[in-house]
């Protein structure tokens, strides 16, 4: 059910932002769940946030725009807690939840 419900978060920051040109996309993560280890987030097996600790932000960095595989790993470990594709597009910020 945590997985789900983590996957629904995902899906939900990420929709209904509108298209635009650009090869940068932004991205901020909140580590929302007072129950969830610290958080690794991977985008194409590239560790772009690590030990994110429950409540906490990550503050916006610039991504590659495009089709990406996100993955959330426990902190420091191979282990998935969920992951899920998403395209994000140029010139548009978006938040992890």
């Amino acid at each position: 059910m945590k997985k789900l419900l983590a996957k629904l978060a995902i899906l939900l920051a990420l929709a209904g932002l509108s298209a635009c040109g650009g090869a940068v996309a932004n991205l901020q993560v909140f580590n929302a769940s007072p129950d969830a280890p610290a958080l690794d987030i991977l985008l194409d097996n590239e560790v772009v946030v690590a030990g994110l600790q429950d409540f906490a932000f990550q503050q916006y960095q610039e991504v590659g725009a495009g089709n990406t595989g996100i993955r959330v790993n426990e902190a420091g470990t191979s282990r998935t807690l969920t992951e899920l594709g998403a395209t994000l597009t140029g010139n548009q910020s978006y938040t992890l939840i």
